[in-house]
């Protein structure tokens, strides 16, 4: 019998990143099932991480099913020239109910969503996102600072602080 290339939790881990893209989760199978064929075809045996590998082709196949079907919007960020540094990279701090959450997921767009799942619910550090997205550092550090103070703002009486 051949060994598994990933874990039952990785499949899981790798349907939940797909879901955080696409929203869907029809969608969000067949965008995991195109995937991984692409990272079956071109091999593993070389792969230093393998996990690594297989987020970066989920993530530039929904890129590539956007910009095909036209669905695709790229904010143009223009990097400042002060990189703010957070103290803490995750959303722990934010309280919200299940129905919140949902509410919320659904406004952000694609790229909020990846931050957020990458983030708060994989726990990768800001560093291990770049590598994954090709963003760079700071990038991603004035995003997550911009999306932290959003949901700040939308949920200002639900922080962790406050009610621990």
């Amino acid at each position: 019998m051949k060994n598994k290339i990933f874990s039952e939790d990785e499949y899981n881990q790798a349907y939940r990143y797909c879901i955080s893209l696409s929203g869907d989760p029809d969608e969000a199978f067949d965008l995991l099932q195109a995937s991984f064929e692409k990272l079956l075809k071109r091999g593993v045996e070389d792969l230093e991480s393998p996990k690594l590998y297989l987020y970066r082709i989920i993530r530039n196949q929904f890129i590539d099913l956007r910009r095909k079907d036209k669905t695709w919007r790229f904010n143009e960020f223009h990097e400042e020239t002060n990189i703010i540094h957070l103290n803490s990279d995750r959303f722990d701090d934010i309280l919200a109910t299940k129905d919140e959450v949902e509410t919320l997921m659904k406004s952000m767009s694609p790229e909020e969503r990846e931050l957020i799942y990458l983030s708060a619910v994989e726990g990768y550090s800001v560093t291990e996102m770049s590598e994954l997205s090709g963003t760079p550092r700071g990038t991603l550090l004035s995003k997550l600072h911009r999306l932290k103070l959003r949901l700040k703002k939308q949920f200002p009486n639900k922080t962790a602080e406050q009610t621990g």
